[in-house]
């Protein structure tokens, strides 16, 4: 049996990539989030791309389904699971992967229901793409905001130890995968994640390769800027992002207009929240938008805020670099922020207090009075997107991984 197993996931000329995860962006898989859009976005390329690299997503979660099912969404296959292991849906899975050809997972971080797939197709190298590790001092820092605990039911010992049971399932897999000779590599998209991984997985020797998230790049030839000053938060309106701070932000600055785009996974914890400040006139509810809706309003706004107590790289940050717009955020991966923007510095617990507002305020006022310099920066972070986060990048960078010894060491930009 393992001798087929081999030959099924051993003689593909081309590489196949089976993503692992438990969300993809489409409306009928809500709720979904930042790895979802990642998917999306990589998955759309590669399948359109007319190159030989394609790639399929096996959702990690079991359903309640008969039987293995595949569906398409967008440029994508998705191979779904129903709940439970038996051998026939063992022998689905098998057809499911040969059928497409699947010779290389690729984790985003890493989660426990990744197991089924990573034990039993020993033989499928295997990236693991450092996005967002969370160890125990990560979660002590996200749970200072008061209401981001409501999201896990106040069950805060539960979500730490969800979290160390995920380190030990990569722990796990790690030693069964190089029982069977699998290929195993590390994929950071920024170095201070390579760092955080090495202490919540407890292993020293991760050496990750840098990868960074692609981010299309639109087709402009520069940055435009409305006439009013602007700002926009863009995201899901999760306690985890604080998206009041930046309604108090809208009423601070009564000149300027504030632009609010996404929806809350957790509408009976936020709503409450960000009702009081719906008769702001400067303040905008937008939605949850994409395509053009979105593209309009990256395309004007002065600045792009991210309110966060804690994201990886923060995408929102990357798509308004993509359109020229500089970045007010409380996170700094890599020194991005205060790179292409301005870094108010670390903000712990709601943010609603007068001192961390002051922090926001005085970065606003730098953007409005001209202090920052929005087109010149602007135009760098544009640059930066167009090297460093661009498809081309992402996919040579993987063929020539998996395509070498795994044994890379990670490079700065």
């Amino acid at each position: 049996m393992k001798f087929l197993i081999r030959r099924f996931f051993s003689r593909k000329p081309n590489w196949r990539i089976g993503f692992l995860s438990f969300e993809f962006e489409h409306l009928e898989l809500m709720p979904f989030g930042g790895y979802g859009m990642t998917l999306k976005f990589v998955t759309d390329y590669l399948n359109n791309n007319g190159k030989p690299l394609k790639a399929d997503v096996l959702m990690s979660e079991g359903k309640d389904i008969p039987a293995v099912t595949a569906k398409r969404y967008h440029s994508a296959d998705l191979i779904f699971m129903p709940k439970g292991e038996s051998p026939l849906v063992y022998f689905q899975c098998v057809r499911a992967l040969n059928r497409r050809g699947i010779n290389v997972f690729i984790g985003i971080d890493h989660a426990r229901s990744y197991e089924y797939y990573l034990r039993n197709f020993p033989y499928i190298n295997w990236v693991v793409w450092i996005k967002d590790p969370k160890d125990r001092k990560i979660f002590e820092k996200i749970l200072t905001v008061s209401l981001e605990a409501k999201t896990w039911g106040n069950n805060i010992d539960g979500l730490i130890k969800q979290g160390e049971e995920d380190a030990e399932s990569l722990r796990r897999m790690i030693k069964v995968s190089r029982g069977y000779g699998r290929k195993i590599y590390f994929g950071a998209e920024a170095s201070h994640l390579a760092e955080i991984a090495r202490r919540k997985y407890d292993m020293d020797d991760i050496n990750a390769f840098h990868w960074p998230n692609p981010i299309p790049l639109p087709d402009i030839t520069e940055a435009t800027f409305s006439e009013r000053p602007s700002f926009l938060l863009l995201g899901r309106l999760d306690p985890i992002k604080r998206p009041w701070i930046f309604c108090e932000l809208a009423r601070r600055f009564k000149d300027a207009d504030f632009y609010v785009a996404g929806k809350s996974h957790y509408p009976e914890i936020v709503d409450p929240v960000l009702a009081k400040y719906k008769d702001l006139p400067n303040l905008k509810f937008m939605g949850r938008i994409e395509g053009k809706d979105k593209a309009v309003l990256l395309d004007r706004v002065w600045a792009v805020v991210n309110t966060s107590i804690h994201e990886g790289v923060p995408v929102s940050l990357l798509e308004g670099f993509s359109y020229g717009k500089p970045a007010i955020a409380a996170l700094n991966p890599d020194g991005l922020t205060s790179r292409f923007g301005i870094y108010v510095g670390e903000v712990f617990g709601n943010g609603d207090d007068t001192q961390s507002l002051d922090r926001f305020s005085s970065a606003i006022e730098r953007v409005i009075n001209g202090e920052l310099d929005k087109e010149k920066i602007g135009q760098e972070a544009r640059q930066y997107i167009a090297t460093v986060h661009s498809f081309e990048y992402f996919e040579s960078t993987l063929l020539r991984v998996l395509n070498t010894p795994n044994n890379f060491q990670y490079k700065v930009y």
